[in-house]
């Protein structure tokens, strides 16, 4: 995942509040639309598709695929423009060169939030970071929140919502809930602690992996997890901040909630910075 550092940025009450609702809204949504779904789960659309199934997503899937009319059962459309509701997340994992023409797409038919699975952005270097910005400019152009790049979505036990491709949930039959939220630069590191928490017996309240963190960033979920009733304690990877006077202020409003804040930190040494 790229590490990313900048000034800390303040934000006004309400405009917190704004995007603690938007979160709440990205984690918990009612429709939800598969880009490249199908019905082969060794694929990044098959898989997802096949999660929301089985864990019993309560809202409405939307599967999107140029040629499939219906898939595992649940009818298929050829674009996200002909969704027959609005969408309040998409997920997609489209090769690099078509993410800004997905998300554009996304974000004109009025999808809310966008998870981006797709890497080769800014982790890649200068060329990737310019790729990454135009996704971001076409997102923002129609105000959508965007999940990554280079991310593997997040789950919600809570919401029976697994928007993730980790190949954790194929061992699983029911998604851990729990009063643990967990935000991670490392999908990978997602997938394994959900995993370690059902041999556990311990449950999450929401499981998000951010990515490059070119939108929604740990600030934002640490803010969201300080005041969410149903998390008791915070767990974080964290390779690098956006913002990091929001991401200290977002901490405190934890503890002055009562709520632990555990975090792993890797970069810290001159051989964790190389392999960051």
């Amino acid at each position: 995942m790229t590490m990313l550092m900048k000034a800390g940025t303040t934000r006004s009450g309400s405009r917190q509040v704004d995007t603690q609702q938007e979160i709440r809204r990205f984690l918990f949504p009612q429709t939800v639309a598969v880009i490249g779904a199908s019905e082969d789960s060794s694929k990044f659309g098959g898989r997802v598709l096949e999660y929301l199934l089985k864990f019993g997503f309560p809202g409405t899937i939307v599967p999107i695929n140029t040629r499939a009319k219906t898939l595992r059962g649940v009818r298929a459309y050829a674009s996200i423009k002909d969704a027959p509701a609005p969408v309040d997340v998409a997920i997609m994992a489209v090769p690099v060169e078509h993410a800004v023409e997905a998300v554009r797409d996304c974000a004109q038919a009025g999808v809310k939030g966008c998870v981006l699975i797709t890497a080769q952005f800014a982790e890649m270097g200068e060329e990737g970071a310019r790729r990454q910005a135009e996704v971001v400019a076409a997102a923002r152009a129609h105000g959508m929140r965007l999940l990554g790049p280079n991310c593997l979505g997040y789950v919600n036990p809570l919401g029976r919502t697994a928007l993730s491709s980790t190949l954790s949930l194929s061992a699983i039959d029911t998604l851990p809930a729990g009063n643990i939220g967990l935000v991670s630069q490392s999908g990978a590191l997602m997938g394994s602690m959900i995993a370690v928490g059902e041999d556990m017996g311990a449950g999450f309240s929401a499981c998000v992996s951010v990515g490059n963190q070119c939108d929604l960033e740990l600030a934002d979920f640490v803010e969201y997890l300080a005041d969410d009733p149903d998390t008791a304690v915070i767990c974080l990877y964290v390779e690098g901040l956006v913002s990091p006077a929001r991401f200290l202020a977002a901490v405190d409003r934890a503890r002055a909630n009562g709520k632990p804040v555990l975090m792993a930190k890797s970069g810290r040494t001159e051989s964790g910075a190389r392999a960051v």
